[in-house]
């Protein structure tokens, strides 16, 4: 629950891109420390109709432990015919002050309906706007009207190591004029920039009303975090919850032994406590004063508490663009927060030029590749699999009876000698060979080419590549910590999303 509803209000504002104009995916007009322009001097920085839009924040904002501050988007288009009126919600910027744009960065996080974003919040200098604006700005959010409408948007505000940065909305944002402190600005953007909703000014915000808990009870949440979208769709199993409350409760319970807190209960594993997405280790101190104490020394343990629930690795290949998260609850007397996420970028490959971005394709690729032993070869088989038409992201690449054409692995084109070939594995299909191809020198491009697989023999299908013993296909792929960055191409090889995939372990991994 929330510590205090505050009407820390929000104004919105319609912009209409102006020419010069550019593609809104481009991320806009950022400029450099000292070389804005100030031709449009007021935000969102934008030659701006305001007079139209679907969108809007409620006024109220709550306000939970951890720096977090929550927005409630309101969809209006009852007895609009505008064509902003159901245009999507591609981004939200805020007007905010560049005494937070901080280095090293601030951790700067944003949810919707607890999602992390695609795109992590990022800060940016308008070029058009006057020396010293600056934006707050959450991107391809994938919004429209009805997934919109009373969804929740969370600003995570943290400052960085040094302590620098913004951790309230008084100091984040710049209110409109005449706004009291704390009152926020935001523009609502749709995919072209021609539309966000009109202006609107609650009153202003109310002091928080902090109630203090009656019982000191902590419960320490360990959440997985998936992504807006969840291809791989892994989540805690009961093994690995119990495993997780087992370490937490004697970690934390060493360090109550340690420093002499009383305590009525301590923190113990419950299976009743274990989801799918969250697992909860709960104890009771005696007073508040005691969960106080014991502050500094549970902020040092979340890091290793986040390694130890990623089995290790928070990149590992199943956990590709999820977050881990350990909170407390709202309110609690031992306030937390840490999250961990792994966003890694693919580049240099795809050595072309085509669309990367997963789900755009029915194709995809598990995240776990498997052995098969021949006497001179092994043989490493990736499983494809296939989205239904319902979940495929809209985009460009999609056509009717669409095929897998080839698929291509980052690899070190010097070890191309350990390479035998490719063998085929069509769901309900004979096998076949694929010969071994590579792209230009220099490109480290290992291809397998001319599958033309249709979905019904794509879905459960693998495809293996082949390596000569004592080589293996970790000698072979040049991804992070020797994972395998794998892309899918379409009949027309102009959309190629990129998976991670690494070697399968010999026992259950306790995700699920």
């Amino acid at each position: 629950m929330a510590r205090t509803l505050i009407a820390l209000a929000v104004a919105a504002v319609i912009a209409i891109a102006w020419a010069p104009t550019a593609d809104a995916q481009d991320e806009d007009f950022d400029a450099p420390f000292g070389e804005q322009t100030g031709l449009i001097p007021n935000f969102p920085y934008r030659i701006c109709n305001t007079q139209v839009g679907a969108y809007r924040f409620a006024p109220e904002v709550k306000h939970l432990s951890g720096g977090r501050f929550c927005f409630t988007i309101k969809v209006q288009t009852q007895g609009c015919t505008h064509p902003c009126c159901f245009a999507d919600l591609y981004k939200i910027e805020f007007n905010v002050s560049d005494s937070c744009i901080v280095q090293p960065s601030a951790d700067i996080k944003a949810t919707i309906n607890g999602n992390y974003t695609r795109i992590g919040a990022a800060f940016g200098r308008p070029v058009y706007g006057r020396n010293g604006s600056a934006i707050l700005r959450l991107t391809q959010l994938g919004l429209n009207t009805v997934t919109a409408a009373n969804a929740e948007v969370c600003l995570i505000l943290k400052a960085n190591r040094l302590g620098k940065g913004c951790t309230t909305l008084e100091q984040l944002c710049v209110p409109p004029p005449g706004a009291a402190r704390g009152m926020c600005a935001a523009a609502m953007y749709d995919t072209p920039c021609d539309c966000c909703p009109p202006p609107s000014l609650p009153p202003p915000p109310s002091p928080p009303d902090i109630t203090p808990n009656p019982v000191c009870r902590v419960c320490i949440i360990i959440s997985l975090l998936p992504p807006s979208f969840d291809i791989n769709r892994y989540r805690f199993d009961n093994r690995t919850c119990s495993s997780i409350q087992d370490y937490i409760a004697a970690s934390i319970n060493a360090s109550i032994v340690s420093n002499n807190i009383p305590m009525q209960s301590y923190f113990a594993p419950n299976a009743s406590l274990c989801s799918p997405l969250e697992i909860r280790v709960c104890g009771t101190f005696v007073d508040a004063n005691g969960a106080n104490q014991l502050k500094a020394a549970v902020e040092l343990q979340t890091q290793f508490w986040i390694k130890f629930v990623a089995g290790g690795e928070v990149c590992r290949a199943e956990l590709d663009r999820y977050a881990i998260q350990i909170s407390t609850e709202a309110g609690s007397c031992l306030p937390l927060i840490d999250v961990e996420s792994c966003n890694l970028d693919f580049k240099p490959f795809p050595n072309c030029s085509c669309k990367t971005r997963q789900g755009i394709l029915p194709f995809t690729i598990s995240p776990r590749y498997f052995p098969l032993k021949n006497k001179f070869t092994t043989e490493y088989c990736f499983v494809i699999s296939t989205l239904p038409p319902d979940q495929i992201l809209p985009s460009t690449c999609r056509m009717p009876e669409e095929i897998l054409t080839k698929i291509e692995w980052y690899a070190n084109q010097t070890s191309a000698g350990m390479i035998a070939g490719f063998t085929l594995y069509p769901a309900g299909g004979s096998k076949s060979r694929r010969s071994t191809s590579w792209g230009a020198y220099g490109t480290n491009t290992l291809k397998a080419t001319n599958i033309n697989w249709t979905l019904q023999e794509a879905h459960g299908g693998m495809v293996c590549i082949e390596v000569k013993k004592p080589g293996t296909l970790k000698d072979v792929c040049l991804g992070f910590s020797s994972q395998c960055y794998v892309s899918t191409f379409n009949r027309n090889k102009d959309c190629c999303p990129i998976y991670r995939a690494d070697l399968a372990p010999t026992a259950s991994s306790g995700l699920r």
